[in-house]
């Protein structure tokens, strides 16, 4: 992580932070850092994400809990604290989804259910935030138009990602 902080550095600012996402400690942790460290809080990336294949049947608990902590969880938790940081300002959220939450493949039902959850919790951020001015996106890289539109929503690409607009 130093070799990686050392090339950001010259770029600009950079806040290495070790955690878990799945840990409330840790998140509510990383995001207060942040807001302290660089004034505020513009712009929130949930990219976390692990892929475990199974089917149903042989897929373990534990395996199914860890992959939607890291996953779903985890965003939900960067949402709940970044979120009151962004009050006042037009911030972004963007939560990384993936076409696995729209095309289901064998072996993938943790991994699918995982990526369809995070669409759902970017859908529910647009309209339960859209006051505070901030564009709450998800990126689906290979995804087709046709499957994320449904009444009140457009989409418009941006060089490789898609983004998801809720129009009120």
């Amino acid at each position: 992580m130093r070799g990686l902080g050392i090339r950001l550095g010259e770029r600009g600012s950079f806040l290495p932070i070790e955690g878990d996402v799945a840990s409330e400690v840790d998140v509510r942790g990383a995001v207060e850092q942040c807001a302290l460290t660089f004034g505020s809080l513009d712009i929130l990336v949930n990219n976390a994400a692990i892929e475990l294949m199974g089917a149903v049947v042989d897929f373990s608990e534990e395996d199914w809990d860890r992959m939607l902590a890291v996953n779903l969880k985890g965003a939900f938790l960067f949402c709940k604290y970044a979120i009151p940081q962004m009050r006042g300002r037009r911030g972004a959220i963007v939560n990384i989804s993936s076409v696995h939450a729209f095309v289901s493949y064998s072996g993938f039902a943790a991994y699918d259910a995982s990526k369809s959850g995070l669409v759902g919790l970017t859908r529910a951020l647009a309209l339960d935030h859209a006051e505070m001015g901030f564009e709450s996106t998800r990126s689906a890289l290979g995804m087709l138009t046709r499957h994320c539109c449904t009444s009140g929503w457009s989409t418009r690409r941006d060089d490789d990602t898609w983004r998801l607009t809720w129009h009120h």
